[in-house]
This record gives C-alpha cells, sequence and structure tokens, in this order.
C-alpha cells in the first residue's frame, strides 16, 4: 500500500478541559502521533510538500504533512510536547488579527467576537459560543525556533467568498506582511478560512504571492491552491483515525 500523494491532515486546537471549546483531548492525540512513529509515517514540511507538487523532488510513500488552523494558544501546551516526543513538526496557519487575544467563535455566524456581549449583541443567541486564547508573537517565535513552520489563516478569519475586492485584497496583504515582518521568513503558505473559496478567491491568493493554498475537504477540484486536507475532528479516537488514513490510502 503506498500513498498516490502525501496526505495532510488539519487539526484545530489540542488542550484541556478535554472535548470543550473544540479541544482534542491531549491523550488522543499522542496515541495518533505514537501511531504515526511506530508505523514509520515521515512528517514533511508545507515547503516539501510544495516540491513534491511542483514535480521538484519525490517523497516516501508514508509521508504526511501536520497543519493546524487558527494557532490557538493550546498548541504550545499541549500539542508541541507531544509532537517533540516524536521529533514531529507542523505548519501552523495564523489570523493576526487575534495575535495575543481570547476571542469568542461562533459557528453559526462564521465570526469571532472580542467579547461575550459583542456576540450576543451580533444576535448570537442559542449555540454555545467557543471561546479560546491565541498564541502570542513571543509564543509564535519560540515555536519557530522549535521547527514550526506558519502561514496566512487570513487577517481576520472571515468568509473570504463574501468579501469585496478591496477587503479580500486586505486580507490575504496584511496577514502575508505582518507575519514576513514578526517572523523574518517570506509567507509561502495559505489556509482559507472555514475552507471557503472560489475560484475567484484563488486567483487573488496566488497574486497576493502565496504559493499553495491548503483546504479542508474533498468535494473540490484539487489544485495547489485547493490542496485536500483530512480535517481530524475533535472526538477522534485512534480507530477513528486509522479509519481516516485507510480511507485516504490508494492501492
Amino acid at each position: 500500500m503506498v500513498f498516490k500523494k502525501p496526505l495532510v491532515f488539519l487539526y484545530h486546537r489540542v488542550g484541556l478541559p478535554a472535548y470543550e471549546n473544540d479541544n482534542m483531548a491531549p491523550e488522543e492525540f499522542e496515541k495518533q502521533m505514537q501511531y504515526l512513529s511506530a508505523r514509520g509515517y515521515r512528517i514533511i514540511s508545507p515547503g516539501q510538500y510544495l516540491s513534491f507538487l511542483n514535480r521538484e523532488i519525490d517523497l516516501p510513500s508514508r509521508s504526511i504533512l501536520i497543519t493546524f488552523d487558527d494557532g490557538a494558544k493550546n498548541i504550545i501546551e499541549y500539542a508541541l510536547p507531544i509532537m517533540k516526543r516524536y521529533n514531529f513538526k507542523a505548519a501552523i496557519f495564523l489570523n493576526t488579527a487575534y495575535i495575543g487575544e481570547v476571542m469568542y467563535h461562533s459557528r453559526e455566524k462564521r465570526k469571532f467576537y472580542k467579547t461575550r456581549e459583542e456576540a450576543l449583541a451580533d444576535s448570537c443567541h442559542g449555540e454555545k459560543l467557543l471561546r479560546f486564547s491565541y498564541l502570542s508573537w513571543p509564543e509564535i517565535k519560540f515555536l519557530a525556533e522549535e521547527g514550526m513552520d506558519f502561514g496566512s489563516h487570513g487577517h481576520s478569519h472571515l468568509v473570504l467568498t463574501e468579501l469585496t475586492r478591496k477587503k479580500l485584497l486586505e486580507e490575504l496583504d496584511i496577514s502575508r506582511d505582518i507575519l514576513f515582518k514578526k517572523i523574518g521568513r517570506e509567507v509561502d503558505y495559505f489556509s482559507y478560512p472555514w475552507g471557503t473559496f472560489n475560484r475567484h478567491v484563488k486567483r487573488y491568493v496566488k497574486a497576493a504571492g502565496y504559493k499553495v493554498a491548503f483546504a479542508t475537504d474533498h468535494s473540490h477540484r484539487e489544485d495547489v491552491f485547493s490542496v485536500k486536507r483530512i480535517l481530524v475532528r475533535t472526538r477522534s479516537s485512534l480507530d477513528d483515525f486509522i479509519r481516516l488514513i485507510n480511507e485516504n490510502l490508494y492501492l
């Protein structure tokens, strides 16, 4: 059994309390990383993945790219120590407007708010608002020193397909500029907020200077600006994780 190409996994948050605020239980995340390590899977960087897509390099059949969207603070508290035990790295996609902030997240409205009152004023009633803290710049710098890669997840985590041309350009350019100034690296990687994009958005992502863009599901035609990722859900057990791998293998 071999992969047709490297698989790309998408996580969001790993932390405690488990299953609250979309936190995956750390022990379940560790079981998944241990499984990959024990079976000889090779964790690659987004740069290696891009080179593979551009046919510049070949990769072993058991190659996987691990990604995190949003940049939640508990990545450094829980996910990093587990990944270090197995010498694994990840790509983390950041919302630059919320660095160091604590935000409330409405799935229903697909928006983020700085206070619960702000969310309620926007008619976010009848749903449980998710609250989580974002990584700070010193923490991001530390993660970079630990070998993590970073990309943009948009400036404000807005639905890009609903924006005017001017606002779309701002979301793409401001985020890329801030990350370059703060991290000191070219920002080649982009992850679509809410996984939402179309051909129009893809063109602007490319024009903004990104070299590869990651989506979240397998319902679209894949290319370098709509890379498919496998979402590992918060309550995924080891059996669920193994099933995800097997369902995405090619004979």
